[in-house]
């Protein structure tokens, strides 16, 4: 074989190469669009939400009041982080058989959270997966608390799926608390300019011994409007 033969089969290979590495290592366009609608819909933007419902199998009625507003995003080309501050006020209390309030006055757990979302890039579905990470809680300890998440855009709307891979304190009544674990799916959406979401929250019972799942009957529904601030 002459060297030149050699040289070209050798210049073939190694183009071929870079192409593989090229293609491998090559951004997905699902992973930089979910990083693109949190820079240009989220960031900086406040979401507010009002409920009352029951929880913890009826026995227990809660007043909701949430704002979240997002900030402090940090992106690469396959890694994001950013930052989620919540302003919570919350009155529960407790219920009868007949779904009647015990007493006039309701427990108080106003709370204030900080919410770490870290995601990548899938090699496997060019989804954003990673975690969620409560940095602080102003009534609980917050070391090691945290969900699985996934991210995803379609339709131009951005899907987040966050899921307990153990189990959380729920409230339950006399004012304790149960093992717990939910999966939330909030879409995100803008229109007219103005940010929403939509989030249904399916909750689970769990075996504490065995981590066993079992379904509560458990579901919130809520609904996020864009508002000026936090404050």
């Amino acid at each position: 074989m002459s060297k030149t033969i050699l040289l070209t089969s050798l210049s073939i290979a190694f183009v071929a190469a870079s192409i593989a590495i090229a293609a491998d290592s090559a951004i997905p366009k699902s992973f930089q669009e979910v990083a693109d609608f949190v820079e240009s819909n989220l960031v900086g933007k406040t979401l507010e939400t009002k409920v009352t419902s029951k929880i913890s199998d009826d026995t227990l009625e809660t007043e909701f009041h949430r704002r979240t507003m997002y900030t402090n995003l940090v992106r690469t080309d396959d890694t994001a982080t950013f930052d989620a501050i919540v302003l919570i006020r919350q009155k529960l209390w407790d219920l009868d058989s007949n779904g009647k309030r015990t007493t006039d006055e309701p427990r108080v757990k106003n709370r204030a959270l900080v919410i770490r979302y870290g995601v990548h890039a899938s090699k496997a579905t060019g989804d954003a997966i990673g975690t969620s990470s409560i940095l602080t809680n102003s009534i609980a300890p917050t070391p090691g608390q945290g969900s699985g998440i996934q991210m995803r855009v379609k339709d131009k709307k951005l899907i987040l799926v966050v899921s307990t891979p153990m189990y959380f304190d729920a409230f339950a009544k006399d004012d304790k608390y149960r093992p717990a674990a939910s999966t939330a799916t909030t879409i995100f959406s803008v229109t007219e300019e103005k940010l929403t979401a939509e989030t249904v929250e399916i909750g689970y019972d769990v075996n504490p011994t065995t981590l066993e799942r079992s379904p509560s009957g458990h579901e919130v529904r809520l609904k996020d409007a864009e508002i000026p601030g936090l404050f």
